[in-house]
């Protein structure tokens, strides 16, 4: 499972995954543990698309296939939420349903990856039935300029 593929992590900043003694894989994001992914999370199962698709408590909640650039298409549903590309560093850039930049992961030296994120997450809650349930995880673009991020 990779950094961009959890909700919490998929929005705004600069997040570094670095394995944890149990073999999951702890998000860490601003010097401390936001998020943990494996263990009994999540369960991905290879699908016949050449994919994976992705449970959480038995209901199948997002499914991935190859797409023509050499990195995946995730959907939800019928859906394509977002497309990733192969990048110079070794690791992949996310666009979302218009093909608008959301960020790029990198392979970093714990074995893991670190996924810098330049939008918020607005827009995909206020596509949500009830966005209200998810006013908590709001996270709004940053004021930093795009060159100023790194």
């Amino acid at each position: 499972m990779d950094l961009f593929a959890d909700f919490d992590a998929a929005y705004g900043g600069y997040y570094e995954g670095m394995p944890s003694g149990d073999g999951t894989i702890d998000v860490i994001h601003g010097g401390a543990v936001v998020d943990n992914l494996g263990g009994n999370d999540f369960n991905a199962v290879d699908n016949v698309y050449g994919g994976q698709d992705v449970y959480d408590g038995g209901k199948i909640v997002s499914h991935t296939q190859p797409n023509v650039y050499g990195g995946v298409d995730v959907y939800e549903g019928t859906e394509v939420t977002h497309t990733t590309i192969p990048n110079e560093h070794g690791g992949y850039d996310v666009y979302g349903q218009d093909l608008e930049y959301e960020g790029s992961a990198i392979p970093n030296i714990h074995g893991s990856e670190d996924y810098l994120a330049n939008h918020g997450n607005v827009n995909d809650i206020l596509r949500e039935d009830d966005p209200l349930r998810f006013a908590g995880k709001i996270k709004f673009d940053s004021f930093v300029a795009e060159d100023e991020q790194l």
